[in-house]
């Protein structure tokens, strides 16, 4: 089984990558290069053949999508579509502030290791999360499936998962990573939204 540790930064964010890189000494890792909000336009989204989900309003404030939101979601799309291209099994998505534990390397292993031999239908766990809903389903001793969430700060996905996100068409109706998740994973309470996604099987979250 083939896996890999991305890291998504921003090429501006100089700073942020060193302290990762002395947070992750000893871990087999990538960066990858994040897309630059402050860099995006109506322009430069047609030559990236993206669109936006005009219909989308954040739950809390009734804004529309802000353009750190849209590069956020196509830093975590590119991601996918490499793996999916380079038939990578296993995704360890990390951004470039969390704080990462003593023998991460170790722990996440086991993770997946449990989650392959105990979970068999997952495709996505959170390493880290916000709780939304308090609507977790405990199902062993380590794992719950996971309610409505936000964080996309690190996170494990496997290629099913990958795929399963890219095949809802996400980049022709760009919203928050936070919630395009939820809403794929059916756990989402806006389901106004599910319409504007190709959706023919849930991703199965776990945390």
């Amino acid at each position: 089984m083939r896996q890999e540790v991305f890291v998504i930064n921003l090429e501006r964010c100089k700073e942020k990558a060193e302290k990762m890189k002395t947070r992750l000494s000893g871990v087999d890792f990538s960066f990858i290069k994040a897309v630059d909000g402050k860099q995006l336009n109506e322009e430069k989204l047609k030559e990236m053949d993206i669109k936006l989900c005009n219909e989308w309003k954040d739950p809390y404030s009734g804004r529309n999508l802000t353009w750190g939101e849209v590069g956020c979601m196509m830093s975590h799309y590119n991601i996918y579509k490499k793996c999916v291209e380079e038939n990578i099994d296993v995704a360890i998505i990390l951004e470039d502030d969390v704080t990462i534990p003593d023998n991460f390397t170790d722990k996440v292993n086991k993770i997946i290791t449990d989650l392959n031999s105990d979970i068999h239908n997952w495709n996505l766990c959170y390493l880290g999360r916000k709780s939304m809903d308090d609507r977790d389903i405990d199902i062993h001793p380590d794992f719950v499936l996971s309610g409505y969430s936000y964080w996309t700060c690190a996170y494990i996905i496997n290629l099913k998962g990958m795929k399963k996100i890219l095949d809802s068409g996400i980049k022709q109706n760009i919203i928050p990573a936070d919630e395009i998740l939820p809403i794929l994973g059916n756990v989402s309470p806006y389901k106004k939204y599910y319409e504007y996604f190709k959706i023919t099987e849930y991703l199965n979250i776990y945390s």
